[in-house]
């Protein structure tokens, strides 16, 4: 069987490295570059014996040429319309030195890159050298596939039902599995999940607690090895606070089994201890200064789970706060807010701010009325918090940054989508994020990375799985400023 080997070119660079004339600087050689332009590929059989030419691909439309020194650095760039066949010859002006690495690109006309080629070489003023670039095909990337689940972190009375939604990019027939703590459609002491329909499955919890609390709520895909996971934590009247703004009565015996439901957020966190959950109603909680409002910013507590009925019904309104960094919510260590939609008018400076606390915010959406004013979520100091299903920005309600992380925190942040914000996620300082299957569109920037921060969007030290999909963004997908550092980015979509 015959199969491509390289491309039947050898891009021969003519290294006249003498010190350039007319104003160029005494340190810059003058590189000639010859290229003839193949209509055919040499393809060799796998004993390396009969060779033939086939045809390019696609035809060549353009040759791109970049030079790079030893720390990564671009030096110089061209990038010429060409056709197959056609010699070129092209002129670069680069900086005479070592480790000069030269790339070469064949593309076609959509810009795809059909060969790619790289050879190093030292330019020393007066010195001619000869440098050969044999490129090689570039093999069409693999489908981007990715599965998420939603919700993805909840809370629910023992014996009620909840309905999941898998999400599946990849196969147009996808025949799910759903598990819960890796049992096949659970049984009666964890609760039971049953498919819905092609992409959802209702879990019914069991009627006591079981041994182990929380549990894992697993959907894969009979077709790959994705899966993702949802994390149930199982309740009884016992460990609930319930708050209804509609029909509550704030009061020190208010959100139990006994009493009526409370009315504000923070008298239901007054009484709630350390394992406890808030579920709260469907409705619109005003915080800010005014007498008829909830006082902000709402504390989150230690260890108290806040859950909202779901984003589309339950909503978290500000105008003002009297935090001094100007945050409408604060984190807490293990500590949990789900389940809302949360907007302000320009009145905060963070929607949340989370300082060297590790609390997990999930499955909420962030929007900012104004339209990119204010920053949704900042996370700094030392923290691990976990951002998983959230929803940041829209179209008119954008933020002026969706996720900023700085200082020395690592949090996880997992299948969120951020769109229409001049911002999606920002990394200052030494920050280092594990960014894993993530959907950045539509933003103005998608990811910015700044100072030395290192976030790990594949592949890195902190073991991304990649999965992101970072492309239409405005102005850049990814910028980067003030950073030498390696950034991994494998098994994205761009």
């Amino acid at each position: 069987m015959l199969f491509h080997k390289y491309l039947a070119l050898m891009i021969f660079l003519s290294l006249a490295a003498c010190s350039a004339g007319g104003g160029g600087s005494s340190e810059t050689a003058r590189v000639g570059i010859t290229i003839k332009v193949p209509s055919a590929v040499e393809k060799v059989s796998a004993s390396d014996q009969a060779k033939s030419l086939d045809p390019a691909p696609a035809p060549i439309a353009a040759i791109g040429v970049s030079v790079v020194d030893g720390n990564q650095r671009l030096l110089a760039s061209t990038r010429v319309p060409v056709s197959p066949g056609q010699e070129v010859t092209l002129t670069l002006e680069v900086p005479a030195g070592q480790a000069r690495i030269f790339t070469v690109r064949a593309f076609d006309e959509a810009g795809t890159v059909l060969f790619e080629g790289q050879a190093s070489a030292d330019l020393t003023a007066g010195v001619s050298a000869s440098l050969a670039i044999q490129m090689a095909p570039v093999n069409p990337a693999p489908p981007f596939l990715s599965l998420s689940i939603s919700p993805t972190t909840l809370s629910i009375l023992v014996g009620q039902t909840q309905l999941f939604t898998a999400t599946l990019t990849g196969p147009a027939d996808p025949v799910l599995n759903w598990s819960v703590n890796d049992i096949p459609n659970g049984n009666s002491a964890v609760g039971t999940i049953a498919p819905a329909g092609a992409t959802t499955a209702v879990y019914t919890a069991p009627l006591s607690l079981p041994d182990s609390n929380p549990v894992r709520i697993k959907v894969s895909s009979a077709q790959t090895d994705l899966s993702a996971t949802a994390v149930v934590t199982l309740l009884t009247p016992q460990t609930t606070v319930i708050i209804d703004k509609l029909n509550g009565v704030d009061g020190p015996d208010c959100g139990t089994e006994s009493g009526a439901p409370c009315k504000t957020i923070t008298q239901g966190l007054a009484l709630a201890q350390a394992g406890q959950t808030l579920l709260v109603a469907s409705g619109t909680y005003d915080f800010g200064r005014g007498t008829l409002q909830e006082p902000a910013p709402l504390a989150m507590k230690p260890g108290v789970h806040i859950q909202g009925a779901g984003a589309a019904t339950t909503f978290l309104n500000f105008d003002g706060t009297t935090d001094p960094d100007g945050a409408g919510i604060v984190g807490a260590d293990n500590a949990t807010l789900s389940g809302f939609t949360i907007q302000d008018d320009d009145s905060l400076q963070f929607q949340i701010s989370i300082s060297g606390a590790s609390p997990t915010i999930s499955d909420n959406r962030f929007f900012d009325l104004c339209d990119h004013c204010s920053t949704a979520v900042r996370v700094r100091g030392d923290g691990t918090p976990i951002l998983s299903g959230n929803t940041f920005g829209r179209t008119g309600a954008g933020l002026a940054t969706a996720l900023r992380v700085e200082d020395t925190a690592s949090p996880l942040i997992v299948q969120n989508t951020f769109a229409g914000n001049r911002i999606g996620i920002q990394t200052l300082l030494s920050a280092a994020p594990k960014i894993e299957a993530n959907t950045l569109t539509g933003n103005n920037v998608g990811l910015s990375i700044e100072n030395t921060s290192n976030p790990d969007l594949g592949g890195g030290d902190r073991e991304s799985n990649g999965g992101n999909m970072i492309a239409c963004n405005s102005t850049a997908d990814v910028t980067v400023a003030d950073t030498v550092q390696v950034i991994h980015a494998q098994r994205n979509r761009w």
